[in-house]
């Protein structure tokens, strides 16, 4: 979970871009698009001192429109208020596309419908065992930078 104590809001935004700078280095990423599933439990009144309209927007139009990836769906699991405040902030700004591409699921059992159970972790009701760290994730993804910087990963498929 973001805590903005520990990470400041700016940071927070270039970590976000450098995690899906990451993924778009994978073929099958570029080709299929992603689908994401947010867990925003945990989600407080402090997260919203950083909703604001322009920095929804701006985010909102820097991912969408200025990245390159190809989003295919968003799930949101543990909706919270503070969630609610954001969605609705955010609604107005989003394509009637993006809109009918964001999903909110009431339990996590609903994600076995849509996603392998190979892929959802246990916490979620699915088979994955491995918790994912974004900071290993992260450290990793730089290391593999160092060695292919110019031309690019090489394809492994």
């Amino acid at each position: 979970k973001w805590d903005p104590k520990v990470l400041p809001f700016p940071h927070f935004k270039q970590l976000v871009i450098m995690f899906l700078s990451q993924l778009l280095r994978d073929p099958v990423a570029q080709i299929t698009g992603f689908k994401a599933i947010y867990d925003v439990q945990g989600t407080s009144p402090w997260h919203l001192k950083y909703c604001t309209p322009q920095n929804v927007y701006l985010f909102y139009h820097a991912i969408i429109n200025c990245f390159p990836g190809r989003y295919k769906a968003i799930h949101v699991i543990h909706e919270s208020l503070p969630m609610k405040i954001v969605w609705n902030l955010m609604k107005p700004f989003l394509s009637e596309k993006m809109r009918n591409r964001i999903y909110f699921h009431s339990n996590c059992e609903e994600l076995l419908d849509i996603f392998p159970s190979s892929i959802i972790p246990t916490k979620y009701g699915g088979n994955l065992q491995e918790s994912f760290d974004i900071m290993d994730f992260l450290r990793t993804a730089s290391k593999e930078c160092e060695r292919y910087t110019v031309e690019g990963r090489p394809n492994i498929y």
